[in-house]
């Protein structure tokens, strides 16, 4: 049945509403219309003023991870709420796979290794459009590989080490998931999946419902894709996860959406695929949020406080199993 914008906006929490009509008068440029070096700044900007104020850690520390496909090698930073031996989660920010860092994805990184307990290696993988597909699958992998042999040396469990990552992130992070099952590797504990992006081919229920207006759009959308994948197959399970047929063969995932989101349904048909290949799933929507909100928690401070200690409970649950 046709629903009226009105009826779609009507959706949103009062908190997203004002955000949004704060943009609309701000009249910003969107994304594709930026310089890449200007959008990137915008989102560093952006997430320093809606990030909080960072938890403290016991420790912190920025290192680099040699590569033989980056001569500079990888930066990763090192998160360490305690110093007690404790679980590893593999972080990859979200940003479009042409935006974010590790400065963009600090707050949230401080906030969930506090409260999942656990060590967090954030990636600061290589960005599109100077380094499209695979680089940033391939940046992955390496921190991967380096995690499992030096899990001890940081004080982490080594049977205890998951993947995740948060739109763009969440991408790499089943991508790389899929490859290791396909290598015959040692595959995470399970993967966080927050608001993921799964299918380049933006053709779900969910682009069309909140693909204009709702701060993530649909062009901003295709310019990404265009950045990382030009052209590939996106098709391809390495591009879009949700095309992986092995199902059956993944770990469990912890899959968080946003229900004003034009990818909600990304995160949603790759937990209905999990669940239909007898997979363990824990699946929370969060009503009337926004694309990002995990790193606005100055316009969500309910709903960020919420969801990070539903994702904190669910990997505390399956890092004892």
């Amino acid at each position: 049945m046709f629903k009226s914008k009105d009826n779609i906006f009507s959706k949103l929490v009062p908190q997203a509403a004002a955000f949004l009509k704060q943009l609309e008068f701000l009249n910003t440029p969107p994304v594709e219309q930026l310089p890449t070096e200007v959008a990137r700044d915008n989102y560093e900007k952006l997430s320093r003023y809606q990030g909080g104020v960072p938890i403290s850690m016991a420790r912190t520390e920025d290192r680099v991870v040699m590569s033989s496909t980056r001569k500079t090698g990888i930066p990763v930073r090192i998160y360490w709420p305690t110093l007690q031996q404790l679980p590893l989660l593999i972080y990859f920010h979200g940003g479009g796979w042409s935006r974010g860092s590790l400065n963009t994805h600090d707050a949230l990184c401080r906030r969930l290794a506090k409260e999942a307990n656990c060590i967090i290696v954030s990636v600061d993988y290589r960005l599109a459009p100077e380094h499209p597909y695979p680089a940033a699958i391939e940046d992955a992998g390496v921190v991967y590989a380096w995690c499992q042999q030096t899990a001890s040396a940081l004080g982490a469990k080594v049977d205890q080490i998951a993947v995740g990552g948060d739109s763009a992130g969440g991408t790499i992070s089943a991508a790389l998931t899929s490859s290791l099952v396909e290598t015959n590797s040692i595959v995470p504990k399970f993967q966080l999946l927050i608001y993921p992006s799964l299918d380049l081919t933006f053709k779900h229920e969910s682009v069309k419902l909140f693909g204009d207006g709702f701060f993530l759009t649909k062009n901003s959308l295709d310019y990404y894709a265009a950045n990382y994948a030009k052209n590939q197959n996106l098709k391809d399970w390495r591009i879009s996860p949700l095309f992986y047929k092995k199902f059956n063969q993944l770990p469990p995932a912890v899959i968080l959406t946003a229900d004003c989101d034009p990818i909600r349904d990304d995160g949603m048909k790759y937990g209905e695929k999990l669940i239909h290949a007898g997979g363990q799933v824990a699946e929370k929507n969060v009503p009337g949020v926004i694309h990002a909100f995990m790193q606005m928690i100055e316009t969500f401070p309910i709903q960020t406080a919420q969801s990070y200690s539903w994702i904190s409970d669910q990997m505390r649950l399956l890092w004892k199993q």
